[in-house]
C-alpha cells in the first residue's frame, strides 16, 4: 500500500515540476528563450534545449507575426535543434521558411540574412548535397564581407567553405581557406576560444586525412587542450578531438612500423579514447544520432585493425543502420558504412555476405557522380573522383579474386568500367555536347566566354612575372572566375541532359552491338594483393556476341614489368628498327585463346597499352604482324560501340592543310602551336629540357621541308578530286590561324610535335615562358604542337605580351572550334604521348583535340621518318578519297608503306583512335 502512495507522489512531483518548468517558459521573453535554447544547445544538452527553441516559436508567432525577422530568428534555432539530431527534412523545412521570410523583411544583404544561408549550407553539406551546399556558403562570406559582419562569424563561413571542399577532396582551395580563417580568428577572438579551436581541429583534420601527421598533430593538439579548457570534457566538441587524436596516434604507430610492444599501447590509448568519446556523445545526443555513429565507426575499425571480428561487425551494423535511418540510403556516409561492412566481411573470408554490400556501395557511388558532376568544374570534378578512386580499385581487386568461385561478379566489374572508364572525359565532352546543341544563345555565348577566358589564361602563362605586374594580372584570380564560369556551365548544361545520359549501361549491351566474329576487350590496370604488398596486373574483359553469362576474362600479372621492362624493350627495338620476338608473347599471346576466328577486335586501353601500337606486335611464331592477323580498333571505352552506328565512310567535303612552318624567321607572325618536337635531328626520344630551357640545340628549330611537299602533295590530291582546300604554310602557318578555324571538316596539322616527359626542378625554371612549376600541376601543359615565329617563345627579350607565341598546347587546343570536325590528323613526332592516368586514358593532344569536338584523331606514338610519313599520309587520303573509311583508308596505307619500309619504325608509329 504504502509503494502505492509512493508511486502516486512521484507522478504528482514529476507533473507539478513540468507545470512549474511550463511557468518558467512562459514567464521568459523572446530573445531569453532564445539565449538559453543556443546555450544549452551549445552545451551539447539537446534534450534541454527543444523546450526553449518550442516556446520561443510560438512567443514570435504570438507577439510579432509569421512575418517578421523575430520569427525568422526561431525557426532558424528550431532548425538548428532538427539539423543537430539528424531530422535533415524538418530541419530543412524550417530553414527555408525563416530564408523566405528575412529575404522580404530585411532583404538578402543584411547580416541576418546570412545566418539563412550559412545555416542550409551546412544542412546540405552533412545530407551529402554538395552542389547545393557549395553556393550558400559563397553566397554567406559575400553577405558578410560587404556588411562588414563580425570578423568572428565570417572566418567560420570561411570554415564552412573549407570544410566542403575538403569533403569533395579539393585540398588546395581547403589549406587556403583554413589559413585565412585562423589568421582572422587569431585577431578576433584570441587563442583562447572554442571558434578557434573549431578551425583548428578542421585543419588538422585535413592533414589527418592526407596522411600528413606531422602538421595535423599540433593542430588537433592545441584544439583538444582548449576545448578542454573552454568547454568542458563533456562537450561534443571534445569528443571530436578526442577522436581525432586517437586516430592520429594509431596511423602514426602503424606507419613507423614501431616496436609491438609500442603498437599495442597505441591501440589500447585509442580505444580508451573512442569509448570516452562515445560516452560523451550518447550522453548529448543519444544512441540513434548520426555523431553518435561517428564514435562507433572510430571503434569499429580499432577492433578490424586488431581482427577482433566479432566486437567489430555489431558496430558496423549499429552505424550502417543509424545512417539509413537518419541520413537515408543514397547519402554518401551509408554508401561509405556499406563499404565498411563489405571490407569486414571479405577479411573475415565472408564473400557471400561482401559481394551484395559492395555492389550496392559502389552502385550509389556511380550515382553520387551523377548528382555532383553538373556542379562542378573539370579539376573539381577531377578532385571529387580522387577521394573515390580507391573504392573503385578495391572493388577491382575484390572481383578479380571473387570470380574464381563467382565468375558471375565479371559482370558488375564490367558495368562499373562503363561507366567510370573515361569518366572525366566524357563528362567534359557530354558538357560541350549539350551546350552546343542546346540552340540556347545565352548559354553559348557564355560557353563562348568560358573558351575565350581559357585562351587568356593560357597566355598570361606564358608571360614573365615582370610583364604580368605590369598588367596588373593575377593568374589566381583570372582561375578562380574561369572555374566559377565552368562550374555554372556545367550546371545549367545538365538541363539538356537526354533521357538515356544517366542510364546505367551493361555489359549485354556491348554484346548487342557485336557482330559475329568481333570482339570486345575492355583492358584494366589494376591490382592485386600479395600479402602485405600490392603489385601491378592488367586484366582483360572480354565479350562476343556469342558471350551467354558473363564476359570472359585474362589475367596479366606481370604488370609491372609490362609497365616497365617490356614497354622500354618494345620503344627501343622499334627505334632501334631491330626484330622484336618478345612483346607479342607478353601483350598479345594471353588474348588470343578468346580470338579464334575473330575479324575485329575493338580494344579500350589502359595503361601502358596506351604507349604501344598493338597492329606493330610481332608474331614469333608466324613472323607476321598483329594487323596481319586481326582489324584492332582502339577505342576509349568500349561504351563507344552503343553510339551508334561505326566505320561509315564520310565524304571528303574540305581540307585544312598546316605545314612547313617558319619557326625561326623573327618576322613571322607571332608564334603558334607545335607538332612534336623532339630534338633537332629527325629522330629524337622523348623531349627533354635542357638547362637553358630549350627543347633544340643551337640558335635555330630544325625545318622540315618534308612537312612541305606532305601538304602540297595531298594538296594536288584534294585538287584532282576537285575537293575544296585551305592551306596554310611557312609564314601563314600560325597558331593565329588556328584559332580562328570554325570546324573544319577534316584538319591537318604537319610540324613538330613533343610531349616533355622530364620537367626540370630548379626553381624559377620555365618552357617556352611556361613555370615549370605550372607545367606540372596541368599535364595538359605538356604536350603541343609548333607553328611560325615560335622561336621568339624561347628567348624573352623577344616575347611579346598577349600575342600568341606559337606553341599550341593541348590545353589551348580544347578551346578549339571542332565540334563537326570528322578528323584531326597530326603528322607530327609523339603526338599520341602525354601523361596517362589509369582508367582515364592520356592527358595530352589526342584528349585535347577530342575534348575540342574532333570526332576522329590520327597521332603518333614515338618520333616519326619524315619520308615515310609523308608516304603514309598520301596513300591515306588516296584511299580515303576513293569511298573507303577513315579506318580502311590508314589500315591500307600501313600496309602499303611496309612493302616499302618494313619495320614498324615507319609504319606503325600512327594510330587512329575515335569515331
Amino acid at each position: 500500500m504504502r509503494s502505492y502512495y509512493f508511486l502516486w507522489l512521484i507522478i504528482i512531483l514529476v507533473f507539478v515540476a513540468h507545470q512549474m518548468n511550463a511557468q518558467n517558459l512562459n514567464d521568459m521573453g523572446f530573445s531569453q528563450l532564445q539565449r538559453t535554447g543556443l546555450e544549452l544547445y551549445e552545451q551539447g544538452k539537446y534534450a534541454q534545449a527543444l523546450p526553449y527553441f518550442e516556446h520561443g516559436i510560438e512567443k514570435g508567432l504570438s507577439e510579432y507575426g509569421k512575418e517578421d525577422s523575430h520569427y525568422a530568428v526561431a525557426l532558424n534555432n528550431l532548425g538548428l535543434w532538427y539539423w543537430a539530431v539528424g531530422n535533415y527534412a524538418k530541419a530543412e523545412e524550417l530553414y527555408l521558411e525563416a530564408m523566405e521570410i528575412d529575404a522580404k523583411t530585411i532583404g538578402k544583404m543584411h547580416p541576418d540574412y546570412a545566418l539563412n544561408t550559412n545555416n542550409l549550407a551546412k544542412l546540405y553539406m552533412d545530407m551529402g548535397d554538395y552542389s547545393k551546399a557549395e553556393p550558400l556558403c559563397i553566397e554567406t562570406l559575400k553577405i558578410q564581407a560587404n556588411s562588414k559582419s563580425r570578423q568572428s562569424e565570417y572566418a567560420i563561413s570561411i570554415d564552412n567553405l573549407a570544410g566542403l571542399y575538403k569533403t569533395m577532396g579539393n585540398y588546395s582551395k581547403a589549406i587556403a581557406l583554413y589559413k585565412q580563417a585562423i589568421a582572422i580568428l587569431e585577431t578576433a577572438v584570441g587563442k583562447e576560444h572554442k571558434d578557434y579551436a573549431r578551425v583548428l581541429n578542421n585543419f588538422g583534420s585535413l592533414y589527418l586525412v592526407r596522411g600528413d601527421y606531422d602538421r595535423a598533430e599540433p593542430l588537433l593538439t592545441q584544439a583538444k587542450d582548449i576545448r578542454a579548457t573552454v568547454l568542458g570534457k563533456k562537450h561534443l566538441s571534445y569528443a571530436t578531438s578526442l577522436d581525432n587524436l586517437a586516430t592520429l596516434y594509431l596511423a602514426k604507430a602503424k606507419e613507423k612500423n614501431v616496436s609491438p610492444i609500442a603498437i599495442k599501447m597505441s591501440f589500447s590509448m585509442a580505444e580508451k579514447w573512442y569509448l570516452e568519446s562515445r560516452d560523451i556523445r550518447a550522453n548529448a545526443v543519444g544512441k540513434l544520432h548520426t555523431s553518435y555513429a561517428t564514435s562507433l565507426i572510430h571503434l569499429a575499425k580499432l577492433y578490424q585493425d586488431l581482427k577482433e571480428y566479432a566486437k567489430a561487425e555489431p558496430l558496423f551494423l549499429e552505424i550502417l543502420n543509424i545512417r539509413a535511418n537518419v541520413m537515408g540510403k543514397t547519402h554518401p556516409l551509408y554508401t561509405a558504412s556499406l563499404w565498411d561492412l563489405a571490407q569486414l566481411y571479405h577479411e573475415m573470408g565472408n564473400d557471400n555476405s561482401a559481394e551484395p554490400l559492395y555492389l550496392e556501395s559502389i552502385n550509389n557511388t556511380v550515382q553520387q557522380f551523377n548528382r555532383y558532376f553538373p556542379s562542378l568544374s573539370e579539376k573539381e570534378k577531377q578532385n571529387f573522383y580522387l577521394t573515390t578512386q580507391l573504392r573503385f580499385v578495391n572493388f577491382e581487386m575484390f572481383c578479380i579474386q571473387r570470380q574464381v568461385k563467382n565468375p558471375a561478379i565479371l559482370a558488375s566489374l564490367f558495368n562499373v568500367k562503363l561507366v567510370t572508364k573515361g569518366l572525366l572525359f566524357n563528362a567534359s565532352n557530354k558538357m560541350r555536347q549539350r551546350i552546343l546543341s542546346s540552340k540556347n544563345a545565352t548559354l553559348i555565348a557564355q560557353f563562348n566566354q568560358w573558351q575565350s577566358k581559357k585562351d587568356f589564361l593560357s597566355k598570361v602563362y606564358q608571360m614573365t612575372l615582370a610583364q604580368k605586374e605590369r598588367s596588373g594580372l593575377n593568374e589566381k584570380v583570372l582561375e578562380e572566375e574561369a572555374n566559377r564560369l565552368e562550374k555554372e556551365l556545367s550546371l545549367r548544361s545538365s538541363l539538356f541532359t537526354r533521357a538515356n545520359d544517366n542510364t546505367l549501361l551493361k555489359w549485354e549491351d556491348v554484346r548487342q552491338k557485336l557482330k559475329s566474329k568481333e570482339v570486345a576487350i575492355e583492358m584494366i590496370r589494376t591490382f592485386e594483393k600479395n600479402g602485405e604488398t600490392f603489385r601491378i596486373i592488367y586484366v582483360a574483359l572480354i565479350v562476343t556476341n556469342q558471350t551467354v553469362k558473363y564476359p570472359d576474362i585474362v589475367v596479366l600479372s606481370n604488370g609491372q614489368e609490362l609497365d616497365e621492362k617490356y614497354s622500354k624493350f618494345y620503344r627501343n627495338a622499334v627505334k632501334q628498327k631491330i626484330r622484336d620476338e618478345r612483346s607479342y608473347d607478353q601483350y598479345w599471346k594471353p588474348l588470343t585463346k578468346h580470338l579464334n576466328g575473330v575479324k575485329k577486335v575493338y580494344f579500350s586501353a589502359d595503361g601502358v597499352y596506351h604507349q604501344i601500337n598493338l597492329n606493330s606486335l610481332l608474331n614469333p611464331a608466324t613472323g607476321g604482324y598483329v594487323i596481319d592477323e586481326v582489324d584492332v580498333e582502339v577505342v576509349s571505352s568500349t561504351k563507344e560501340l552503343l553510339a551508334g552506328a561505326r566505320s561509315t565512310s564520310t565524304a571528303v567535303k574540305e581540307v585544312t592543310l598546316f605545314g612547313f612552318p617558319n619557326y625561326n624567321d623573327e618576322k613571322a607572325a607571332i608564334a603558334d602551336s607545335s607538332r612534336g618536337l623532339s630534338n633537332v635531328s629527325a629522330e629524337i626520344g622523348e623531349l627533354k629540357m635542357d638547362s637553358s630551357q630549350r627543347f633544340f640545340n643551337g640558335e635555330k628549330i630544325n625545318e622540315l621541308p618534308g612537312t612541305k611537299v606532305e601538304v602540297e602533295t595531298i594538296g594536288a590530291l584534294l585538287k584532282t578530286k576537285k575537293i575544296g582546300k585551305r592551306m596554310y604554310v611557312y609564314n601563314d602557318a600560325t597558331e593565329t590561324q588556328v584559332k580562328k578555324l570554325n570546324n573544319p571538316q577534316v584538319l591537318h596539322i604537319a610540324t613538330h610535335g613533343f610531349f616533355l616527359a622530364d620537367l626540370p626542378t630548379s626553381k624559377g625554371s620555365e618552357f617556352a615562358g611556361i613555370e615549370a612549376k605550372k607545367i606540372r600541376q596541368n599535364p595538359l601543359l605538356r604536350s603541343g604542337l609548333l607553328f611560325a615565329g615560335v622561336k621568339n617563345s624561347f628567348d624573352k627579350t623577344k616575347r611579346i605580351n598577349g600575342e600568341e607565341d606559337g606553341i599550341l598546347t593541348a590545353y589551348e587546343a580544347m578551346s578549339l572550334d571542332l565540334e563537326h570536325t570528322d578528323l584531326v590528323v597530326m603528322s607530327a613526332c609523339e603526338t599520341g604521348l602525354g601523361v596517362t592516368s589509369n582508367g582515364e586514358g592520356v592527358y595530352g593532344l589526342q584528349r585535347a583535340f577530342q575534348v575540342a569536338g574532333a570526332k576522329s584523331v590520327l597521332m603518333s606514338l614515338w618520333t616519326v621518318s619524315d619520308e615515310a610519313t609523308q608516304q603514309l599520309m598520301t596513300a591515306f587520303y588516296q584511299n580515303w578519297l576513293e569511298g573507303k573509311t577513315k579506318r580502311e583508308a590508314f589500315r591500307i596505307a600501313q600496309l602499303t608503306l611496309r612493302t616499302k619500309f618494313p619495320e614498324p619504325y615507319y609504319w606503325g608509329a600512327f594510330v587512329l583512335i575515335g569515331e
